[in-house]
């Protein structure tokens, strides 16, 4: 009989309603990111989302360039400098 395991992970974020920015720290120390857990954040304009992904992915990677999709007018997928993973969205108007 295998023995199961259980892992948790405590995610803090808040979001400065003036300026936008959006700060998250984690309580586990030492562990590597994956793409199998992303950030998702919805852009409200070109612009923000354009500069969001260029500024996400220097010493990163580009997991999924910016384009269009079936769902979306602009949606692109990133892995920073760190590893952490982050989807973006152009909102919809």
């Amino acid at each position: 009989m295998s023995q199961g395991f259980s892992y948790s992970i405590q995610l803090f974020t808040g979001q400065r309603k003036r300026t936008g920015e959006i700060r998250i720290g984690g309580d586990e120390a030492g562990r590597r990111f994956t793409p199998a857990i992303s950030l998702f954040v919805e852009c409200d304009t070109e612009q923000e989302i354009e500069q969001l992904f260029h500024k996400l992915s220097e010493g990163g990677a580009v997991l999924m360039p910016l384009s269009s999709t079936p769902i979306s007018k602009s949606f692109g997928w990133v892995s920073d400098r760190y590893g952490v993973s982050w989807q973006l969205n152009l909102r919809k108007a």
